[in-house]
């Protein structure tokens, strides 16, 4: 049996979100049957009977739930946990989505008039409106609790995906084993600590206005002395195609560069990437 893929952390997740005890709550008023003005009425009463609390409490229920999910998975670095948990956390409380799932919920359990009067002030308990409110918050809550698990794993599947297709050297099964994990340029760029730009080699190039892009497959080594000493140079720079003339000095300049180890679960890793160079055209 291979390593667990990635779908399948987040398959796992789904269930670990989703206990069987929420699945077969109240389904929450169509949006469409709100008005604007009763909408506005229902955020206002998100704070004031906590419902953003209970959003802030669904959103800690479902990180716990997730984490060993993750940690558990081989594939996935702890880097990669790291940035999809920040991910999750920052989509879950600005998509807008919990805000609006909960006031629909809410919208099951009171009329607009109602409403209106528990934003204006806490009911005493002896009135009807209070005795309703604490007759219905157990279920309120739980249905509540329900749509936005429904939400946050919805976020949790697209937070993952976006986190692989970002950062495809976080996990752990980017690379054979003893092979470099591959990174894109883009990584190799942002994580520069050293570039040296290439130079038209002689005045030969220069005389024939050669211009235009090389490509090198370069393997950077992050060499420390304590395990195998990386420390982030250029290990090995190949040609994989652009003009002969310049692929020198192209090489000698890359053979330069130095990157900031990549680490994966704290340890570092050698990395391979493609990088394009562009030579400018020659002054006349």
């Amino acid at each position: 049996m291979g390593l667990p893929t990635v779908g399948q952390a987040f398959l796992t997740i789904a269930l670990l979100m989703t206990p069987a005890g929420l699945r077969s709550q109240a389904t929450p008023r169509d949006a469409t049957e709100i008005s604007p003005k009763f909408r506005a009425n229902l955020a206002k009463l998100l704070d004031a009977i906590g419902g953003r609390d209970l959003i802030l409490q669904v959103l800690d229920m479902q990180i716990n739930a997730i984490k060993p999910s993750l940690a558990a998975n081989p594939n996935l670095t702890a880097e990669f946990n790291e940035e999809f948990m920040k991910e999750f956390r920052q989509r879950f409380l600005t998509s807008g989505e919990t805000e609006i799932a909960t006031e629909n919920i809410y919208a099951n359990y009171f009329t607009p008039a109602e409403v209106g009067q528990l934003i204006a002030a806490t009911p005493g308990k002896e009135t009807p409106l209070g005795q309703k409110l604490d007759d219905v918050r157990p279920r309120l809550t739980q249905d509540a609790t329900q749509a936005l698990r429904k939400i946050g794993l919805q976020i949790a599947s697209e937070t993952g995906k976006t986190i692989s297709q970002q950062y495809p050297e976080l996990l752990r099964n980017a690379a054979a084993p003893g092979e470099p994990v591959k990174v894109r340029q883009e990584w190799v760029l942002k994580n520069l600590v050293k570039r040296v730009e290439p130079e038209y080699p002689t005045a030969l190039a220069k005389m024939a206005r050669i211009q235009g892009r090389v490509e090198l497959a370069v393997t950077f080594g992050v060499e420390l002395a304590v395990t195998f000493g990386k420390d982030g140079s250029v290990r090995e720079t190949k040609l994989v195609r652009g003009d002969p003339m310049l692929a020198d000095a192209s090489r000698q300049a890359v053979a330069q560069w130095k990157v900031t180890p990549l680490l994966q679960n704290g340890e570092p890793v050698d990395v391979s990437a493609v990088v394009i160079l562009t030579f400018p055209p020659v002054p006349q």
